[in-house]
């Protein structure tokens, strides 16, 4: 009965270290990019962020699992029999869940049989495939609204241009420039009303350098007695 367990009949078999390390760091890593694939398109909407934080853990627990059935066939039959009792806590409620899980899994089945290549493709497969999907899909709930507001954008920033080099043909450029720095008024009014966005700390405090910079050359420039506006004409 004892001659069953001895180390020659588990016909272990040995993985270098440097297969160990190779494949381990391959699989976290390939876990983390699946984890933010998973975050930035999944449709899911339940457990997001609770599921993709244990990608990585998932992944590593799965190949050394693989890692060990590979080394010993009686540790294995223990490993498969201690999993068959588990029961996870959180239900997995989606078809998409499921599916990165088992992609997961792939990926560290690959990586502990030192098949580094197959898993890199995959995750290459996977985040082509759903960035198509984000890329391709319906951007505009009514395209003839958003048609019309792109032409009125497009009419608007002519004129804009059109009236600004007009601006820097007859006057100095030292004079029309702080006049454009208003753009970051209204681009933080526009952000604000439309976005939420309100400007934070270290963006205040650009703003301000900015726009006193352009004070200060426009003041230099009046001390000066420099000319408002061009005898001729630039253009």
């Amino acid at each position: 009965m004892d001659d069953l367990f001895t180390i020659s009949d588990l016909q272990i078999l040995t993985t270098s270290i440097s297969d160990f390390t190779i494949g381990f760091l391959l699989a976290v890593i390939l876990s983390i990019i699946l984890k933010y694939i998973y975050l930035k398109y999944s449709n899911s909407v339940s457990n997001k962020s609770l599921i993709a934080n244990i990608f990585p853990i998932f992944t590593v627990a799965i190949f050394l699992i693989v890692i060990t059935i590979k080394s010993s066939l009686v540790l294995s039959l223990g490993l498969v029999g201690a999993l068959s009792i588990i029961r996870f806590r959180t239900a997995i409620k989606e078809a998409e869940q499921i599916v990165y899980f088992l992609v997961l899994t792939a990926i560290a089945i690959a990586c502990a049989a030192n098949s580094f290549l197959f898993p890199v493709v995959l995750v290459f497969f996977i985040f082509a495939y759903t960035a198509s999907q984000f890329i391709f899909r319906e951007w505009f709930v009514d395209l003839e609204t958003s048609i019309l507001l792109m032409v009125t954008t497009g009419i608007t920033a002519t004129l804009a241009f059109l009236l600004l080099f007009s601006a820097y043909s007859i006057a100095s450029p030292s004079v029309v420039s702080p006049f454009e720095y208003s753009i970051l008024l209204w681009s933080s009014l526009i952000g604000w009303f439309y976005f939420n966005e309100i400007p934070s700390l270290t963006t205040g405090i650009g703003i301000l350098i900015i726009v006193s910079s352009g004070i200060y050359i426009f003041v230099r420039e009046k001390a000066q007695d420099q000319s408002i506006a061009t005898e001729k004409p630039l253009r």
